[in-house]
């Protein structure tokens, strides 16, 4: 299931507050870091990747509606990925 949040009628998003922009590139969040936050996607795509040696590798590529950084939220654990921004990206940022 994704997740998309709409504005109402004509007025500004409810979630406004909570939406966060990253450039192409950005790296949103990086591995072994404490997390305490999770976003959903509302536009464009993110890919998480995980070291291994001395690579980088794709683990998955996310989009719209797609959502990431749960795991470190509900298991009060350190990121075990990295998350990048693949295209400018517009994120609905949760406070666990």
């Amino acid at each position: 299931m994704k997740a998309v949040f709409k504005s109402g009628t004509g007025g500004k998003s409810p979630f406004e507050r909570f939406l966060v922009n990253h450039p192409m590139g950005d790296i949103i969040f990086s591995e072994g870091e404490i997390g305490n936050e999770m976003y959903i996607i509302q536009s464009g795509t993110v890919e998480l990747l995980k070291s291994i040696g001395k690579e980088s590798r794709v683990l998955a590529t996310l989009e719209k509606g797609d959502f990431f950084g749960e795991m470190s939220v509900l298991e009060d654990l350190p990121r075990t990925a990295s998350a990048r921004a693949k295209t400018d990206v517009e994120l609905v940022r949760i406070n666990g």
